[in-house]
């Protein structure tokens, strides 16, 4: 790694070592050699990975980044702008790597073994009334609608995933996918096969048979990740084990550091999005379907 005069350090900057080790996860799930479903799991641990890692080292980074734009340049640190724009360089180039091993390798390879995963396609025919049952007696009760005009208390929970809603009349709403209360996917043997849904897909279906949603303009889905950093102090007297119980049962109600979002949204519904959430336009990151 380079320091400012242009000599070669002996050290790599934690956060820069911590997203390439993400990069070596996403080498194992590359990999032809590996397991199939040892590949998915790789993809599984890079993108767990990095939530953890928008919720611990980011919002360190975010702050680094607001004092130097203000004092123009920190002592410790002078390249604090340089060095956020680097690690959101790596992070996008990783995700777009993601993407092509998912779609381009694993979910063919996948198909050749008997087992297709509906991902992000229409449901096909011989799977529509069956989702439809499943739709209607295993979802629907778990699904929360909430009008962006009327539901300003509005929390998005850290890591769960919503769809973002544009009706045909210019209404705007957020609907939870409750894979905290059912499975995440369905499946269904058809001619000898495995198909198997996401309950996102499902949803997106059959929603606009629910009351205000007969015409869909656009529907997208997104989630919220939020400060974990554990603030402990350690003071003469005080019992640590106590005070760490209280940090970790704040995880889940930090500042949001990042809204990932799926990469065709429409760049007025992002504005409308982030203002809704009272996020920053730098807390964004496009991607592709949101897991």
């Amino acid at each position: 790694m380079e320091t400012q005069e242009g000599k070669q350090s002996l050290f790599i900057d934690r956060d820069i070592s911590w997203l390439y080790f993400n990069e070596r996860v996403l080498e194992e799930a590359a990999k032809e050699s590996t397991p199939l479903l040892e590949r998915l799991k790789f993809l599984a641990i890079y993108s767990s990975n990095l939530d953890e890692f928008y919720r611990v080292r980011m919002p360190l980074l975010l702050g680094q980044r607001k004092l130097d734009k203000k004092n123009r340049q920190l002592v410790d640190n002078p390249n604090t702008s340089n060095h956020f724009k680097s690690v959101k360089r790596i992070i996008r180039k990783q995700q777009k790597r993601f993407g092509s091993i998912l779609v381009q390798n694993i979910i063919p390879s996948l198909g050749e073994e008997g087992i297709i995963l509906n991902y992000g396609k229409e449901l096909p025919d011989f799977a529509i009334q069956e989702l439809r049952t499943y739709f209607y007696v295993e979802i629907a009760s778990y699904l929360h609608i909430m009008d962006l005009k009327g539901s300003i208390s509005f929390f998005p929970e850290n890591n769960h995933i919503y769809f973002f809603i544009l009706s045909s009349d210019d209404r705007r709403f957020i609907i939870n996918i409750p894979s905290n209360h059912i499975s995440r996917f369905k499946v269904i043997t058809h001619d000898g096969r495995r198909y198997v849904f996401f309950i996102d897909d499902i949803i997106k279906h059959f929603i606009g048979g629910l009351g205000d949603f007969n015409a869909i303009k656009y529907i997208s889905s997104f989630k919220v990740t939020r400060n974990a950093e554990l603030n402990i102090k350690e003071e003469a007297g005080t019992d640590l084990s106590e005070e760490l119980m209280k940090e970790l049962q704040k995880r889940d109600f930090g500042l949001a550091t990042r809204l990932l979002y799926t990469a065709d949204l429409p760049k007025e519904e992002l504005n409308n999005a982030l203002d809704f959430l009272q996020l920053k336009k730098s807390n964004a990151m496009a991607g592709g379907a949101v897991s």
